[in-house]
């Protein structure tokens, strides 16, 4: 408990105290505001710039920088009309050369990608991706398949892409994953580009060969089990059924014989027409020139012809007028 007289003392302390430091403000801060530090502005912080932002910078921000914002600069810099995506170039509609200036990929000399832009500017789109220029993209690159439904299955050749017709030719030339389908005609499991026949269904590769006069197997020979000679025909008309006869080889034994054959000067009946040798008697004297006439132009000329006086040889035996009497 404080006695009267050091109360006394302290009470004289604090009337010094305030008589040689009161500056008329109310604080003790040695300057002439009121905000209670030391550094003549009246904001309560410690600097002298007269913002309450304590980093003696002058504005309002606590950054330490001479800026009013970080993000205006940015907002100003995506505002600049003159490349819009800071790609490096600007837009055509600026006086510059970029196709699309909202997006940082699309630029002159920007690699091609497929992704159904004009990436480079250039005025085509994906052109790389269709080198054979037939209006679909490549299989190929992964990028085109998702874009493409139907894509190239063959991109350096125009005539094969999923629009191109199916031809007899070993390739899938409309990409469905098949190679020469064709069609079905005869619906016996074989296209046209295999049957060599799409009329008819008992005719198609691998077929039993019947004797029938065609190519049942399609392995370009006719009745070929029936054909002893190998001329092509085989002696089956034992075989044949239907109300039409059956092409026969008339002699199974002789390869020059069979149904179209040349009919030679032989004796045989090359053609199987029923008629032997025909066409070499010309005169019609019943002589062939293979059976030693020796004028088919002349009637009265052949082996068995008598010999007379008129500057021929009638009776083809090598000597002309020899009658046994001098001619006159």
């Amino acid at each position: 408990m404080l006695t009267p007289a050091t109360r006394a003392l302290l009470a004289t302390l604090a009337v010094a105290l305030a008589a040689c430091s009161d500056d008329g403000t109310g604080d003790v801060d040695a300057d002439q505001d009121a905000d209670g530090d030391a550094d003549g502005d009246a904001d309560g912080d410690s600097d002298a710039d007269g913002e309450g932002d304590a980093d003696g910078d002058g504005d309002q921000e606590a950054d330490a920088e001479l800026d009013a914002d970080v993000a205006d600069i940015e907002a100003e810099e995506e505002a600049d009309p003159i490349d819009r995506d800071r790609d490096g170039y600007a837009a055509i509609e600026d006086g510059g050369t970029d196709c699309d200036d909202e997006n940082r990929s699309i630029y002159p000399g920007a690699p091609e990608r497929c992704d159904g832009l004009d990436n480079n500017c250039d005025e085509l789109i994906d052109e790389i991706f269709d080198l054979d220029e037939d209006g679909f993209l490549t299989a190929a690159e992964p990028d085109c398949l998702l874009i493409e439904e139907q894509p190239d299955c063959n991109d350096l050749n125009p005539a094969i892409n999923p629009d191109a017709v199916e031809v007899c030719d070993g390739v899938d030339n409309d990409c469905d994953g098949d190679v020469d389908e064709g069609e079905d005609l005869d619906g016996d499991g074989w296209s046209s580009c295999f049957d060599c026949d799409d009329g008819d269904p008992s005719v198609f590769p691998g077929a039993f060969e019947l004797c029938d006069g065609r190519d049942n197997d399609c392995n370009g020979v006719s009745d070929e089990h029936w054909d002893g000679d190998g001329d092509g025909w085989g002696d089956c008309a034992d075989f044949c059924a239907g109300p039409d006869p059956c092409p026969e080889d008339c002699d199974d034994t002789n390869p020059l014989v069979y149904p179209g054959a040349v009919e030679l000067c032989d004796r045989y009946d090359n053609d199987c027409d029923g008629e032997v040798d025909e066409g070499f008697d010309m005169d019609g004297d019943g002589f062939l020139v293979c059976r030693g006439d020796c004028d088919d132009t002349n009637p009265a000329v052949h082996p068995w012809a008598a010999e007379v006086c008129d500057g021929l040889d009638n009776d083809c035996n090598g000597s002309i007028d020899d009658t046994g009497v001098p001619c006159t």
